[in-house]
């Protein structure tokens, strides 16, 4: 195992994320068994993830996505004292530098989009940094901005309804693809989510409150444009006609 580990990328409370030593395009997160519960929530967190994806990777519309891409891992192993998983590097967006950066800032932090922030920028140890909307347009033009939000909301129903999944507590990354060094949202940390069984009031209630667990999706009160993109989006996938979907975004405007 040790063989396989470059240097350090990051770390949380799991874990520690290091560089693939023979391909810098790859990412091994890795954690000592002697963390309670970390390899069992690797594990469903792995299968959870594939199973999204088998789901929903043939529909038309998650192949034309080119600004957002779901996180997904190439490979979890155990040995008798650790557990790994292997996943697509996602490097940090190229800075735009301005006073709120500082050249001494850690290059290896995570980068969090908070769409539904109009400003912030914090750093929590082993998670990231969180920025809003915008510190985003320190690093994205808003025209691309624009495409993200809209892409964001097509992925998100794709997961609610194709997948079946309520989507709860993912995380949304803003970085470069670690081959073509495109830009992109990248969607991440499925291990606290869970199947929809059936679509009810409840479910709706459930799926408003995993939006708003973080602000990564638009508010129509801190930029209306993009919410309306991200709502169109979403509506592309579900009908715009679609009761329940209706009833999320009343519910999510209103609380």
């Amino acid at each position: 195992m040790e063989a396989l580990l470059g240097k350090e990328l990051g770390r949380g409370g799991f874990g520690i994320v290091y560089e693939k030593k023979d391909d810098p395009s790859i990412a091994i997160k890795v954690s000592d068994k002697t963390v309670i519960n970390s390899c069992r929530t690797w594990s469903n967190e792995y299968s959870k993830i594939k199973d999204i994806i088998v789901k929903i990777q043939d529909h038309k519309s998650y192949k034309r996505l080119e600004r957002v891409q779901l996180l997904d891992p190439l490979k979890f192993s155990e040995t008798s004292s650790v557990c790994y998983m292997l996943i697509p590097r996602v490097y940090r967006p190229k800075e735009k530098r301005s006073k709120s950066l500082k050249s001494s800032d850690e290059p290896y932090y995570t980068v969090h989009a908070l769409f539904g922030e109009s400003s912030l920028r914090k750093k929590y140890l082993g998670r990231g940094e969180f920025i809003g909307l915008r510190e985003i347009e320190e690093y994205v033009a808003m025209e691309d901005i624009h495409r993200m939000v809209e892409e964001l909301g097509v992925l998100l129903a794709l997961i609610h309804y194709v997948a079946k999944n309520d989507a709860c507590d993912i995380e949304v990354f803003l970085g470069r693809d670690a081959t073509s060094k495109k830009l992109k949202l990248f969607i991440g940390d499925f291990d606290k989510v869970s199947n929809i069984e059936a679509f009810t009031p409840h479910t709706i209630d459930n799926l408003v409150w995993c939006m708003e667990a973080v602000e990564y999706f638009p508010k129509k009160e801190v930029n209306e444009e993009l919410y309306m993109l991200f709502k169109k989006g979403y509506l592309s996938i579900t009908g715009k006609d679609n009761e329940y979907a209706n009833q999320l975004f009343a519910k999510y405007e209103s609380s």
